[in-house]
């Protein structure tokens, strides 16, 4: 039973050809499948809707809680439901675009402001770890990884008392050694 001209179909048919290997029809829709698979085993990239008569892509969320897939058909030319931010079109105005851009990181967990304090914590430990060094009060290894930013290294022993003072009067960011 096909649709009449007056419904319309849930979401759009998945392109007649493929890149991968220039086949048509329901072969290519398969032959893009099981490349697909190979590359995210555990994610169903097509549904069929409408008792098999309509095919579009799933919604390609995936829960927390139990790991599972989304089952809803993700929105034309998107790769998830309306529910999981298909609808979503980012922000429209100037002023918007200016609060996304100075609040924008990777995962929405922590704020710029946030991330140089965390660096300026991390910069003060270093300098703590090298005044222990350079006082001869351990001979452990240092940290390894990545040094963080503002982080200035004590070398001398003229230097470690520098910083002592000045970070007993709250000067530290300022004093350069």
């Amino acid at each position: 039973m096909t649709p009449s001209p007056s419904q319309k179909p849930l979401c759009r048919a998945p392109p007649t050809r493929h890149p991968l290997n220039g086949l048509m029809g329901p072969k290519a829709d398969d032959a893009y499948l099981s490349a697909q698979t190979m590359t995210n085993m555990n994610k169903d990239l097509f549904i069929d809707l409408a008792g098999g008569r309509i095919r579009c892509r799933r919604c390609q969320a995936q829960s927390k809680r139990s790991g599972e897939q989304c089952k809803k058909p993700a929105l034309k030319g998107k790769a998830v439901c309306g529910f999981h931010g298909g609808k979503s079109t980012g922000p429209r105005t100037r002023e918007g675009r200016q609060r996304i851009a100075s609040t924008r990181t990777i995962h929405g967990g922590e704020t710029r402001a946030k991330r140089r304090e965390r660096s300026a914590s991390d910069a003060r430990m270093r300098n703590f770890e090298d005044l222990i060094h350079v006082l001869g009060m351990t001979t452990a290894p240092r940290w390894r990884g990545r040094k963080p930013n503002g982080y200035v290294a004590i070398t001398t022993v003229e230097q470690a008392k520098a910083w002592i003072v000045a970070d007993a009067l709250g000067l530290h960011s300022k004093v350069k050694f």
